[in-house]
């Protein structure tokens, strides 16, 4: 697995689009003609900037609305071609912290009511394995209707939240989603991590529910991550900052958090690390991407110069051709798999280093 956005953002720019020497054409941006692998393209026959701006559904398209097309084109072909190299998923393990039945009618009374509530995580040192908290759900009574409390995520080794948000709580028992991410591309991400949650008001107060019904107050154990209840009876960002544990308490009782962990093998850092490894089947990806769409335009071109024989020869340029009576084309689409085979077998090399570990290192938190 590896996140999208990360990736898009870190490989755009691998390869590049010449500008043409036609002026009648947009002027491209230098991140569009920029190639860091010193590929283009333009270099894929039958491709042409000209052919992609005449196909155009808007026919006074921009230059600015142009390149903004072109980089959204390569950054969707960015995410294709991930997602072809790497099919088979990294998923560990996934779970709700609790998942038997609770009944949320005690209260926790031995815990100080208007504490900052949560959950010391930390992850194992296993190399390249993330988490991502999807959802989490409050289960806290409170003294107002509307109760207005922020939620945090923190690491030891990061001088501000990693993540924060502001949420409303109308009921006990709230689902709030997230999807916060913890990967290998954040400095020292194996540090320990506080989720907790904080009333906005100091004046209100939210106080958990107690887990008291059956087997209700048995956690889960989710693969290569630890989680400890905790609380912190006085709370602050400069203070956490400061010494994350000046005011940190373990406890047995309920905290009123309970968070969706996804644990998986994270690829992001792998591909940043080494992005030159997908840059010929990137150049493959996108030219492919560009010349279906303009074989594919409904527009109709005045200039007559989207004919049948145009569109025949990107077909052929991209599928290639199998019939006995012509020359054999091998096509694009051939190319990209053998280069998608390779990269996949680099892969696997890669991974002995990313993935495994002879050291064993200590996590203090």
């Amino acid at each position: 697995m590896f996140e999208v956005a990360k990736i898009q953002n870190g490989l755009y720019g691998l390869v590049g689009i010449r500008q043409p020497f036609n002026p009648n054409l947009p002027t491209l941006s230098v991140d569009n003609t920029n190639s860091k692998s010193g590929l283009f393209v333009d270099e894929i026959p039958p491709f042409k900037l000209e052919l992609l701006k005449e196909t155009q559904d808007y026919e006074d398209i921009s230059d600015t609305d142009f390149n903004t097309l072109l980089e959204q084109q390569q950054k969707t072909a960015i995410a294709n071609l991930m997602y072809k190299v790497f099919d088979k998923g990294g998923y560990i393990d996934r779970n709700y912290l609790y998942t038997q039945t609770n009944i949320r009618q005690n209260i926790e009374n031995t815990i100080e009511s208007g504490s900052v509530f949560g959950y010391e995580i930390e992850i194992s040192d296993r190399k390249n394995v993330a988490f991502k908290i999807t959802n989490c759900r409050c289960e806290f009574s409170f003294d107002v209707a509307t109760m207005n409390a922020t939620i945090y995520l923190m690491n030891t080794n990061v001088q501000t939240p990693l993540y924060s948000k502001q949420i409303a709580l109308t009921k006990n028992n709230e689902l709030i989603a997230l999807n916060w991410v913890v990967d290998s591309t954040m400095n020292d991400y194996k540090g320990c991590y506080y989720l907790v949650v904080k009333a906005d008001n100091p004046t209100q107060r939210l106080q958990p529910f107690k887990r008291d019904y059956d087997d209700s107050n048995e956690m889960n154990n989710i693969s290569e991550i630890e989680a400890e209840k905790v609380v912190f009876n006085s709370f602050s960002i400069t203070d956490f900052v400061a010494n994350e544990n000046v005011n940190v308490k373990y406890v047995s009782e309920n905290v009123g958090l309970n968070p969706d962990i996804t644990v998986y093998e994270d690829y992001t850092d792998l591909i940043l690390q080494n992005s030159f490894l997908f840059a010929r089947a990137l150049q493959l990806e996108y030219a492919i991407h560009l010349l279906m769409q303009i074989a594919t335009s409904t527009r109709s071109n005045r200039n007559e110069r989207m004919g049948k024989d145009i569109v025949s020869m990107i077909m052929i340029n991209v599928n290639g051709t199998t019939n006995n009576t012509d020359v054999n084309v091998k096509g694009y689409k051939s190319n990209l798999y053998y280069e998608i085979k390779n990269i996949k077998s680099e892969i696997e090399r890669l991974k002995q280093n990313y993935f495994t570990s002879q050291l064993t290192v200590d996590t203090v938190c």
